[in-house]
């Protein structure tokens, strides 16, 4: 008579995961999300925020790529009077009032920047999607075109500056700290007007002159010289409430040290 071997289990055949092997994965998430937390705080991370982002990642890539194509020169954030093609040879990257037609809601008027082509054609670029102003014109309503306007630095008279003690950059290789130089920034929709984004970085007059948005849970979009960008939230009275109307206090002092900051550096 034949007797049967009975069966008998095999740890090492079975694929499963032992209990020390999963201990190991909990302690990798928990990991992971201790680092990925910090990353995520001060903003809620949602589909405009997200494509905010991907937008002046795109725009600064243009602006990039424009520099790459001639010889290292930038084009320039506004000329001296704000209603000329150029500053000192350089093209202006947008002309125009975005408070004024047809610059506020004709998408025809973006095809005259020299970043258009290098953004591909494609005007939604040039403002963040959570910008849900209006205009009426002639008993219609259209949304706004742009949302984002390019640092002092990079062109302009620069006396907010004040260019007697700090740098306005013409060419990409001129610039100190592209890490900490910002080049686009979503400027709040009651302050925005020229292409321009003017800040005093002067502490003995500091001020904000230009307004940025806090579309994204009192956050704004800033992308970077070296092509990189942010969700920074902002905490003063000015910024954080979205009134264009407040003037600048002590309480917005972090808010101007962090536009100072990562403007220009002295001289």
């Amino acid at each position: 008579m034949k007797i049967e071997r009975p069966l008998t289990f095999n740890a090492a055949k079975v694929n499963g995961f032992t209990l020390t092997e999963l201990l190991v994965l909990v302690v990798t998430f928990a990991i992971l999300g201790g680092l990925l937390l910090p990353a995520l705080a001060g903003t809620k991370p949602n589909s405009a925020a997200f494509q905010c982002l991907q937008n002046q990642r795109q725009m600064v890539r243009a602006w990039q790529m424009y520099a790459d194509d001639n010889g290292a020169m930038l084009v320039a954030s506004l000329d001296q009077s704000g209603t000329s093609d150029f500053f000192n040879g350089r093209p202006v990257w947008m002309k125009g009032n975005a408070q004024a037609a047809p610059y506020n809601w004709n998408v025809s008027t973006l095809t005259n920047s020299p970043l258009y082509n290098y953004v591909g054609k494609s005007p939604s670029l040039f403002k963040c999607p959570a910008d849900s102003t209006m205009w009426a014109v002639g008993g219609k309503a259209y949304p706004s075109i742009r949302s984002i306007s390019m640092n002092l630095a990079f062109g302009g008279a620069g006396q907010w500056l004040p260019a007697t003690k700090y740098r306005i950059y013409a060419k990409w290789t001129e610039i100190v700290k592209p890490t900490s130089t910002f080049v686009f920034i979503d400027e709040n929709p009651a302050s925005i007007n020229d292409g321009n984004f003017a800040v005093e970085c002067d502490p003995a007059t500091k001020d904000i002159i230009d307004i940025p948005a806090n579309y994204h849970d009192r956050a704004a979009g800033l992308s970077f010289a070296d092509g990189h960008a942010v969700l920074h939230k902002w905490t003063g009275p000015i910024i954080s409430t979205g009134s264009f109307s407040l003037s600048y206090s002590v309480a917005d002092g972090a808010d101007w040290q962090y536009l100072a900051d990562n403007t220009t550096v002295l001289k």
